[in-house]
């Protein structure tokens, strides 16, 4: 028997990467986390396995003042805090146009938003063949589906397989909606490149003006404060597209902010018309009354105070830039280590994560119960396994390839 409704019938069940992270937990209990490498979750973690915080943030944080950061803030977030985030969002790359952000908890939230007002029901959206599982959790809510092309041909972008499916979609229904997450591509660490950018907005455009379709971009940008200098510079190229190609942008505090679990983020929409922004706004401030109200006030309230405090600021983003330094030496002993021992990785540019494939799923279930019996946990997404070097320091990440490749050929074998 199920009381049910339909809609929710059979949807659920065990989360694979909390899923891993549990058995890594338990099994710290029981030997000392220090015994173990715990690479899954993508939190930027300490040697102790504790949360890696800016200490600008925490002070920011501290010194506000508690009963107005406990108060509800606006539907559309904090106004001062809207323009900060535009600002932290684009930095020196704000593209032309008419810009505006809506708060939401976190960049699901922002995903929320984008989906639920920009597809209907039964639409399909695209990306890439290696991205967060979430996605498609999300979009089963809204009975929306999500359908993929593949990432990589080589060591770059498939910009032709993306705009293959752009075009097919294109032919099935009115609005094109793809999302792409970059830079620092979760799990594949991957930024597509300037040039890469220039073909899949040509291509997007074309269809924007068959006079047929509709164009909605979203690009997430979670990892973007760890995408290095010039990380944010692709941002320009959405400035004076047509109006029915409208550029949604998923940003959130949590990785770059280290506010994970206060839940803020934005969608910010760029567009040559005046009318689509006034629309977004309207239709996403409604699904945010609709859903969680409004968003944290506090962290809303850190963001507006380094916006209005120039040396907060300064030592923030300094901060911040010792923070991404310590996951770029991370990256560097594990990609230098894995070409020394001939483990095959994804293309990695920056991020938290570094994708190994296998040649089947069956393969990467067994790679990671070999490294499993050796207390190494990572994760199995797919044909490959997801390793979160944001979460382990650079004794753990010594000699973690050499493993992973050993493991990999052994699993290989046998499936």
């Amino acid at each position: 028997m199920t009381l049910l409704a339909k809609s929710a019938q059979g949807k659920g069940g065990p989360d694979a990467i909390f899923a891993y992270s549990d058995m890594a937990n338990k099994r710290a209990a029981e030997v000392g986390r220090e015994n173990i490498t715990n690479a899954t979750l993508g939190t930027f973690l300490n040697a102790e396995g504790k949360v890696l915080t800016l200490k600008t943030v925490e002070e920011s944080m501290h010194g506000l003042d508690f009963a107005e950061s406990v108060n509800y803030a606006p539907l559309k977030g904090l106004p001062e805090y809207t323009k900060a985030v535009i600002d932290a969002a684009f930095g020196e790359y704000r593209p032309a146009g008419y810009i505006a952000a809506v708060a939401s908890p976190g960049g699901t939230g922002a995903l929320h938003n984008a989906f639920y007002n920009y597809l209907n029901p039964g639409d399909v959206a695209i990306t890439t063949n290696y991205c967060w599982g979430n996605y498609r959790t999300m979009l089963r809510e809204m009975d929306c589906t999500l359908e993929t092309f593949p990432t990589f041909e080589g060591e770059h972008f498939n910009v032709k397989a993306c705009l293959d499916k752009a075009e097919e979609i294109a032919s099935r229904q009115q609005t094109v909606f793809m999302v792409l997450n970059t830079p620092a591509h979760n799990p594949t660490g991957y930024s597509v490149s300037d040039s890469e950018w220039d073909e899949i907005i040509a291509g997007l455009t074309k269809i924007a003006e068959n006079g047929k379709n509709n164009v909605v971009l979203v690009v997430d940008v979670a990892y973007i404060d760890f995408a290095g200098k010039g990380g944010r510079g692709f941002l320009q190229k959405f400035s004076n597209l047509p109006a029915n190609f409208l550029t949604l942008v998923a940003f959130s505090l949590s990785k770059g902010y280290t506010l994970y679990g206060y839940r803020l983020g934005a969608l910010i929409a760029v567009s040559s018309s005046a009318e689509v922004i006034a629309e977004f706004e309207q239709a996403t401030a409604a699904s945010s009354r609709a859903t969680w109200s409004n968003c944290n006030r506090a962290a809303m309230m850190v963001m507006c105070d380094f916006a209005a405090h120039a040396d907060k600021k300064a030592a923030f983003k300094a901060e911040q830039a010792a923070l991404s330094q310590q996951l770029v030496k991370r990256a560097e002993i594990f990609n230098t280590e894995a070409k020394a021992c001939g483990l095959v990785t994804l293309p990695y540019k920056a991020g938290f994560f570094v994708m190994v494939p296998t040649k089947s799923i069956e393969a990467a279930k067994e790679a990671a119960a070999i490294l499993r019996e050796q207390d190494i946990f990572l994760v199995p997404l797919g044909q490959g396994l997801r390793v979160a070097l944001c979460a382990i320091v650079e004794e753990k990440v010594t000699g973690l390839a050499e493993k992973i490749n050993d493991a990999v050929k052994k699993a290989e074998n046998k499936h």
